[in-house]
């Protein structure tokens, strides 16, 4: 009999040292931190633009003759990059050189005559009428040969012009006509498009305008930048209704005309809360949130779910609303090893805050 007590005693020992060894749970603890707002970060998306964005065209008509560089090649100032067919131009300067032959001998033979006339009139041999005709044909061949003067001019214009040149420096954009076309004056032919000075364009809500500082987080091709605001709203869009802005982007960034740019605006909303992980998240009933808040009583901790309301969340961690007093402990992590009123043991304290949760706390 005795020995049966002892076994018994011996087993109930085992059993409550187990229980209780099971029971305390080594938790990582996050105190909180009561915040009076909390910021929404909101994207909106844009487009990357060039300060000098120029589609050339020839001021006259004419067929395309030579293309001298494409699409992506990089250009200086006066460079030629497309050349029109000037053959007809030539024939017809041509043909004015040899009008303006004719009418400078004409008037050459002119001034002999009035030279000779002039002579026979100081020797009473000439008379006045014959003068006077003389006079008025070589103003007629002077006129003639300023006339032809001109035409050669503008043909000699037309074909500077026939040659396409880039008016600043630049990186070649879209080509709009090939080699043998037939283009009509002004009708765009190559795109050119400066070096550096990148800009970005978007559109912000006309509410969101004070949120702009001088300097804001843009991104593009998944890196972000600091953009310098240029034009905080100068028109509103007639379609979204928003306003215009110009961001100058850092001349070392590799950008490309018409590529999409997001720009990054953070927005206080104000509103009583705590800033929590989601891993400190866990279902309710009824479809609420619960967090376990860590009652520390005299000699143990045990966890007492608490219903929170989700007012933001990142992605990562939650803003919520919860009837706790500022700094009160809860549970960080590790939520499918605990139970409500379960005993546990603190090993490691978080003060909670946005910055230090995105941190330490996956």
């Amino acid at each position: 009999m005795k020995n049966q007590l002892v076994a018994i005693f011996t087993f109930f020992i085992a059993s409550f040292s187990a229980f209780s060894a099971e029971n305390i749970i080594n938790i990582e603890a996050l105190t909180l931190q009561q915040m009076e707002y909390y910021q929404v970060e909101r994207h909106f998306s844009g487009r990357v633009i060039k300060q000098q964005d120029a589609k050339l065209a020839f001021e006259f008509a004419g067929k395309i003759k030579s293309i001298d560089f494409d699409q992506g090649d990089k250009v200086t100032k006066n460079t030629h990059l497309i050349t029109l067919d000037t053959s007809l131009l030539e024939i017809e300067k041509q043909k004015l050189q040899a009008s303006l032959k004719r009418i400078e001998a004409e008037l050459s033979l002119a001034q002999l005559d009035l030279k000779r006339l002039d002579k026979l009139q100081k020797q009473n041999y000439s008379a006045e009428q014959s003068l006077d005709q003389i006079n008025t044909q070589i103003n007629v061949f002077q006129a003639s040969k300023s006339e032809v003067q001109a035409a050669i001019s503008g043909v000699d214009l037309q074909i500077e012009k026939s040659h396409l040149k880039a008016p600043f420096d630049g990186v070649l954009g879209q080509r709009f006509v090939s080699i043998g076309e037939i283009v009509a004056p002004g009708t765009p032919v190559i795109r050119l498009l400066k070096n550096g000075h990148n800009q970005i364009q978007v559109g912000v809500p006309q509410h969101l305008k004070q949120t702009i500082k001088p300097y804001m987080p843009v991104i593009i091709s998944g890196k972000e930048y600091k953009a310098k605001a240029l034009s905080t709203g100068a028109e509103i869009d007639p379609i979204s209704h928003t306003l215009l802005m110009r961001f100058a982007i850092p001349d070392d960034v590799t950008v490309y005309a018409g590529q999409v740019a997001r720009l990054k605006i953070k927005q206080n909303k104000h509103a009583l809360g705590y800033w929590i992980p989601l891993s400190a998240l866990t279902d309710g009933i009824r479809g609420t949130w619960n967090i376990y808040h860590i009652n520390q009583q005299e000699n143990t901790a045990r966890l007492k779910p608490t219903i929170v309301e989700v007012i933001y969340t990142d992605g990562k961690n939650a803003y919520v609303s919860a009837a706790l007093p500022d700094k009160s402990k809860i549970v960080a992590s590790g939520l499918h090893k605990v139970s409500t009123n379960i005993a546990v043991n603190i090993v490691n304290t978080t003060l909670a805050s946005k910055v230090k949760l995105e941190g330490k706390l996956k």
